[in-house]
């Protein structure tokens, strides 16, 4: 009965330790974290804030697998080597857990952060230009560029992808991209390469009865500044929350992280097939998911009665459906009588993005 009060005793009376703190992080933390994301994260929460509350953050949330898994101690060097790697100005190292509630972090000297440029969406913001205004890369230097790395998707999928249209995103130094016939996502060190994480979904037939197998355009990226969440539509139709930092499917999004994009459709009803996918990302605007749809690559559909493409928007964080425009409306509703001589049944309009 005494031992967890020696626990207790010993995690209060030992020190920080930086260097046993980057051993853990190696070990423990790496496959999730990197040197840019750790200074983005402490420069933009944590500055002005006791490093005891950094200290039970850590605890609470790592490892991603099973945090609070480690000991007492073992916490509190990992708290010293990330405020470390957070360029921050506030040293633990020789503290105890007890005298970190007097120690608050401050901005240090360096800065606090590579001067990355963020990249979260295809194309680049909601106006859609594609456009960066950086200043390092121009007219008279773009010919002195050379290869820094290189990351290679052909062993993603039951077989190499022939073409490949997907636009990684940038993020606190992460790039995500989705890879692979059955449209994996990725996450990689933007300086080095490293791939620091995958998902692939599991779709069974879907995946096999789907008109569009291919990694599709990309992902979709959403923070409120603490969390950071990846979307991304599966070849089968489904609406994916991966956490960005683990890969893991968020629970408290949908059915554990995942939404069936097909429940709601308006389907056939004299056909059997579901000729509905869509290869796009969906659309972020605050708290809201916009997705559409789309049928066969440039094909005329077997028949003229096929899945409607409505547009649908979702909440961002419980996938709750919020609105449906219906681009060709149902019988009874307004505009179905322009449609003449039966042709609301007999088109399609769906919508890519």
């Amino acid at each position: 009965m005494f031992l967890p009060l020696i626990a207790a005793i010993n995690a209060q009376a030992q020190t920080a330790s930086v260097e046993r703190g980057s051993e853990l992080f190696q070990s423990e933390c790496a496959r999730c974290h990197v040197q840019a994301d750790i200074e983005m994260r402490i420069a933009n929460r944590w500055l002005d804030r006791p490093a005891s509350e950094l200290y039970a953050a850590i605890m609470a949330t790592m490892p991603a697998e099973t945090p609070g898994s480690l000991s007492p101690e073992q916490y509190l060097d990992l708290t010293a080597h990330v405020m470390q790697m957070g360029r921050v100005n506030a040293p633990i190292a020789g503290l105890t857990v007890t005298e970190l509630a007097s120690v608050n972090i401050e901005q240090g000297s360096e800065n606090t952060g590579p001067d990355y440029y963020a990249w979260t969406s295809m194309f680049g913001g909601l106006n859609a230009n594609r456009y960066a205004p950086l200043e390092q890369i121009n007219a008279e230097n773009v010919d002195e560029l050379e290869i820094a790395w290189r990351w290679k998707a052909d062993n993603f999928g039951p077989r190499p992808e022939g073409l490949s249209v997907t636009t990684p995103i940038m993020a606190n130094g992460v790039l995500y991209a989705t890879a692979g016939t059955t449209r994996n996502v990725v996450a990689i060190d933007a300086e080095s390469g490293q791939t620091l994480w995958m998902w692939r979904p599991q779709e069974g037939q879907r995946f096999e009865d789907s008109p569009r197998k291919n990694s599709g355009k990309g992902v979709a990226y959403w923070t409120d500044g603490d969390q950071e969440v990846i979307f991304v539509v599966t070849p089968g139709y489904y609406l994916a929350a991966l956490d960005a930092s683990t890969g893991l499917p968020l629970e408290s999004f949908a059915d554990g992280g995942i939404l069936d994009l097909m429940d709601g459709m308006r389907f056939s009803d004299v056909r059997d097939d579901r000729d509905i996918t869509l290869t796009f990302p969906p659309l972020v605007i605050d708290d809201v998911l916009v997705v559409g749809a789309a049928h066969q690559v440039s094909m005329r559909p077997p028949h003229a009665d096929n899945v409607k493409g409505d547009v649908r928007a979702f909440d961002i964080h419980t996938g709750e459906l919020l609105w449906t425009h219906r681009n060709i409306p149902k019988p009874g509703e307004e505009g179905y009588e322009t449609w003449l001589n039966d042709s609301a049944r007999e088109r399609l309009a769906n919508v890519l993005n």
